[in-house]
């Protein structure tokens, strides 16, 4: 069982890495860190179309991507949002204004909400930085 919970950052050898996770199990806890991509552009993989079917939102692989992701990405409005937003080069920090003049949110909140949904696109592949 994984459960994500505070967010920590440590610098280790000049590189920010984010806490993103600890496993507990009867004889040990595992954290495990995720490097921090804030400040760097980024946009969505050209491999992976976007498609609106009726009020959904996802991402298809084609190409390369497809046979190495076997699969659709459905994504929930924000996610939608974040992924339109990577049409261009962006950076998190481009994104989070972006999305603070479209919701209402805390700094704290948009940011989880960037780095939960980038990391979910890296995972598949479907973000280039």
């Amino acid at each position: 069982m994984i459960r994500v919970t505070e967010q920590i950052w440590i610098d280790l050898l000049g590189q920010e890495y984010q806490k993103s996770s600890i496993m507990r199990t009867a004889n040990a806890v595992r954290i495990s860190y995720t490097k921090s991509h804030w400040g760097q552009n980024m946009k969505l993989n050209p491999e992976f179309m976007i498609q609106k079917i009726g009020d959904s939102t996802i991402l298809v692989p084609i190409g390369e991507a497809g046979r190495q992701f076997h699969g659709i990405v459905q994504l929930n409005s924000t996610a939608a949002f974040i992924v339109n937003c990577l049409n261009i080069e962006i950076t998190e920090d481009g994104i989070k204004t972006a999305m603070a003049a479209e919701y209402e949110a805390t700094d704290e909140e948009l940011t989880e909400s960037i780095r939960e949904t980038l990391a979910k696109l890296r995972e598949c592949g479907a973000l280039i930085a």
